[in-house]
This record gives structure tokens, sequence and C-alpha cells, in this order.
């Protein structure tokens, strides 16, 4: 059984007559003591500090720049994991046509897997990984993109999925992911918004819409995930967990502006929002694509609902940057950030927070946010 301090004085005290030189005596007690003090505080320290899950996360890797330093920059937050969140490569679309075979994919992905800071970061921690369009291989597509399963088996093999999980036999890329601690579960809920997706309806252009002009549809049978993703997912998010992570490849909170969201099927945003509500424990989304990163609050008293939600939206990693100056977005958390960057998330389950931040390519902290878990609003 441990000593206490006061028993390892006493234990001093009595060997000093040990000593013959008194001063060398007072000297050495007064340095073990200093020592011992030492050791105790650093110990309470180890015994409060809080065991916090990182999380990295991001979108948009242009292939093209295979040895960006945004790699290091995430591989030195040493993070429990890693989700990309769709854009991981910026597929050749000719050439996939053209090939009409997993081999018209491999060029782009091979880039990628040769990349060092890439592979550094693949030593560190664990992958999970979702698409969007660029990776899927039609820009801004849905289910009408004919190579749909050829693209998904591409994926498949570039990220390393189960060939006997049942990821890898159904449909699309939707999946999950967990990590688990002695503080408790996460659960990472990757969502395809791509191989199941209606058409969207596109606007001409405006003033306040230039180059795209994505517009909501009031069409009832138009669908962001299918019937059987949405069966997953709402029964997903029943699951106990301590944290749902919802990753999206599009937009969920933000919905203000003329590109591809959540919002251009008002009734699928409003179900995915209801669906995470109701979810048996907090939840938080990640969303890639907008090649801005920026952090949004839905609140509670303005969404009618019984929980705030947060969407942080981080992009782009690698590719091009510099969009969103002066772009509307009335439920975002600061200014958006209009430079390479990664997103990380700091879970502190034992004391139900998550500690949201963006940083750019030299690992710099530009945005943050605290959410905490769990915790009723303010109505």
């Amino acid at each position: 059984m441990a000593q206490s301090p006061i028993s390892w004085l006493h234990f001093l005290m009595f060997r000093l007559d040990r000593f013959h030189n008194a001063r060398t005596a007072i000297w050495r007690f007064v340095t073990f003591a200093v020592l011992l003090t030492s050791l105790l505080t650093l110990d309470t320290m180890a015994d409060t500090e809080p065991q916090l899950t990182t999380i990295a996360f991001g979108s948009c890797a242009d292939d093209e720049f295979p040895n960006h330093p945004i790699w290091t920059a995430i591989a030195e937050t040493r993070p429990d994991a890693m989700i990309f969140m769709g854009d991981n490569v910026y597929l050749d679309k000719v050439e996939v046509l053209a090939s009409g075979t997993t081999k018209g994919f491999e060029p782009d992905y091979q880039r990628l897997a040769n990349s060092d800071g890439f592979k550094r970061l693949r030593e560190v921690t664990e992958f999970h990984a979702t698409w969007d369009d660029n990776d899927y291989g039609a820009n801004d597509g849905g289910r009408e993109f004919e190579l749909r399963e050829t693209s998904q088996q591409a994926f498949f093999n570039f990220w390393g999925v189960d060939p006997e999980s049942d990821r890898y036999k159904t449909p699309g890329v939707y999946g999950t992911g967990w990590i688990e601690s002695d503080q408790g579960k996460i659960q990472i809920i990757l969502t395809d918004s791509r191989y199941f997706r209606s058409a969207i309806e596109v606007g001409p252009p405006t003033v306040k819409c230039p180059f795209k002009n994505i517009v909501p549809t009031d069409d009832p049978e138009a669908t962001m995930l299918g019937k059987e993703q949405w069966r997953w997912l709402e029964d997903r998010l029943t699951v106990d967990a301590d944290l749902h992570i919802l990753v999206s490849g599009i937009q969920v909170v933000a919905n203000e502006h003329c590109f591809e969201r959540w919002g251009a099927m008002p009734s699928e945003r409003q179900r995915l929002l209801k669906a995470i509500d109701n979810a048996s424990g907090p939840t938080i989304i990640l969303s890639g694509d907008r090649h801005l990163g920026e952090i949004s609050r839905l609140s509670a008293q303005d969404s009618g609902l019984g929980h705030d939600i947060y969407d942080t939206t981080s992009s782009s990693l690698s590719s091009s940057s510099g969009f969103g100056e002066g772009e509307p977005n009335s439920l975002r958390v600061g200014d958006n950030v209009r430079v390479n960057n990664f997103g990380l998330a700091k879970v502190d389950l034992a004391n139900s927070e998550v500690a949201i931040e963006l940083r750019d390519q030299k690992g710099t902290v530009l945005r943050s946010v605290t959410i905490q878990l769990g915790e009723e609003p303010n109505l």
C-alpha cells in the first residue's frame, strides 16, 4: 500500500540522526520533500486531466497535389480517427467514362495512395470515408450516373472495405464506424448523398447565383438517400451511443447559398433534422464539398426542434480554396474560412462536450466552438 506524504516525512526526520553532517542532511531532506510534492502534483493532474478522443476530418483532396503540407499538419495532431467526407480524389471523368471499368478510376486513387503525407497519416490513425461527386464520378451527380456500381467498387477497393461486410454487399457506400474508450462509445455514421439521390432542380442564373442556381424542389418523390438508406440511417440513430457523428458529403444546416445542399430537397432536410433531434444520444454533423470551412448552428428556438444542431463544414484539404467571401449564412458562427483547412473534434465524454476546431495547413486554429452535449436549449 502506498505511503502517505506525512509518513515519508516522519521517516526522513527519523533518519536525520544517521547523518554526521547536519547541513547535508537538511539539503537532502528539502530536496526529497520538493521532489515528493512534485510527483504527487503530477499524479493528481494525471487523474483529473480529461481523456479526449480526437477526430480529424476534411474533404476535397486534389490528387494532383499529393504532397500538400496539410497531411503533415493533420498527422501531428495524432488523431484517433480521420474522416474523409468526399471529393477525396478528383476523378478524370473523361477517362472514367471511356474506360467503363474500375481501371478508369485507379490513376487518381493511386496518386493519393502514393503521397508520402497520406501514407504517414495512415500509419498513425484509422480512416473512415464516404464520397461526394468528384470521387463518385459525375459532377453534381446522383442515381442517374451509369457507372455508379463500378465507382462503388473502385471506392471499396481503395478504402479497403471488407468484402464480407454488409457495407460491401449493399448498394451505395454508406456505413458506420465506432470509436470506443473508457469514456464511452462514439458512432460515426457515413451517409451517401450520391448513389440514390434523385435529380436536383437547377434554375436560370440570377444576380445572386450567376454560376449555379440549385433551387428547392417541391417534388414529393424527391429523395436524397433512397428508401433503404433512410431506413438504415433512422435505425442507426436509435443505436446506443454516447455521441453520434453524422457525416454528409454536402451541407445540412447552411441553406442560403446557390449550390448543392440538403435544403434543395426541403422535406428531406426536415426529415433528417427530426431524425437527429430524436436520436438516442447527442448528434453533431460534419460536412464537406464547399471549398470553404464554416461552423453553422441551427438553434432549437429557430427550428422548433428540441436541441441545437451544429454542422461543421471543412473544405478543402488540398484542392482550390478562397471562395465564399460575403456568402450569406445567417446560421454561421463567426466568419467562414477561405484557405485550405481541416477539422478537429476533441470529444470529452466525461464532461459531455466537444471542442470543434478548423485549422489551416500549418495546424493553426482559425475557428473554434465548444458544444455542450445533451444540454437543454435556452428557449
